[in-house]
């Protein structure tokens, strides 16, 4: 299975969509075990909490 990895901004750039949109496709592959949290990204020079990783099937298909 081919994934990609990054974070809700990073995956939100590749997919094409807005952060918000990002969040809630990534809880709701979550639950559907088709994404997984890897790690976290820290940035140096950045303050606040590290970025979570994701990783995420990179082809999903629904049936409706």
């Amino acid at each position: 299975m081919n994934t990609i990895q990054g974070t809700t901004q990073e995956l939100a750039e590749k997919i094409g969509i807005d952060y918000a949109n990002c969040r809630g496709l990534l809880a709701f592959l979550i639950k559907r075990g088709l994404a997984k949290e890897i790690g976290k990204q820290t940035k140096e020079g950045a303050k606040g909490k590290p970025s979570t990783v994701y990783e995420i099937v990179s082809r999903i298909e629904l049936d409706l």
